[in-house]
């Protein structure tokens, strides 16, 4: 694999406006500069450590997802060609028996800033959560469009989205539990209320002449 270098500044000449400072900033964009190679699949070799576990349904996906939308996330690996990130895109790229991939080799780094980013970069993207209401609309508006290929494609099973575009949206501001809609209660005080799982059991309270014994041992009027 070869890595283009990264070419250095050239040192101004005596009369001539001297280049800016180095700052960490520029240092970093400098490094930063990658080169995107492809190779094929077989040469490259799994990461030291596999740090977290792939199953069927995750692999499926990802082979489904590289069918359709190609190999658009190319992988992350050391100057030997080991992976450091990108394992599981490389197991389903063996499977469907592809050619060449797409890879970006971190020359930048040093082998103990190569594993510390394998860990940042499989935990950060598990620190968001889904906007959920954002979510509902991007599913309602895809689905109402006719597409050749399969919502499953999105990486979310039918259950899944069916029981977003079903859930209630959120409450709107003002009826939180700290601001309760007004209006007539329904249920009094000393009525007792049993869950609706039978057809006689409906909204029928219960009252002190029913339960005697204990609503005397509760001390309540």
């Amino acid at each position: 694999m070869v890595i283009k270098p990264v070419r250095s500044r050239k040192r101004a000449a005596t009369g001539e406006t001297s280049a800016p400072a180095e700052t960490p900033c520029n240092s970093v964009a400098n490094s930063l500069k990658l080169v995107v190679d492809y190779v094929a699949p077989e040469s490259l070799t799994p990461p030291a450590r596999k740090l977290r576990k792939h199953g069927q349904r995750q692999l499926a996906q990802l082979e489904a997802s590289i069918r359709h939308f190609g190999f658009n996330e190319p992988i992350l690996v050391n100057n030997k060609g080991q992976i450091i990130c990108g394992y599981a895109r490389w197991l389903a790229a063996c499977e469907l028996g592809l050619a060449e991939i797409p890879v970006i080799c971190a020359a930048h780094l040093t082998p103990e800033q190569l594993r510390m980013y394998a860990i940042a970069a499989n935990k950060t993207g598990l620190l968001g959560e889904w906007d959920e209401e954002e979510l509902r609309i991007e599913f309602g508006e895809l689905l109402d469009i006719s597409l050749d290929l399969s919502i499953d494609l999105t990486g979310f099973s039918t259950c899944e989205i069916d029981k977003l575009l079903t859930e209630p949206a959120k409450k709107e501001e003002g009826e939180s539990a700290d601001n309760p809609p007004t209006g007539q209660a329904v249920t009094q005080p000393g009525d007792l209320w049993c869950s609706a799982s039978t057809s006689s059991c409906a909204a029928m309270p219960w009252r002190k002449s029913v339960i005697g014994p204990y609503w005397a041992k509760s001390g309540l009027k």
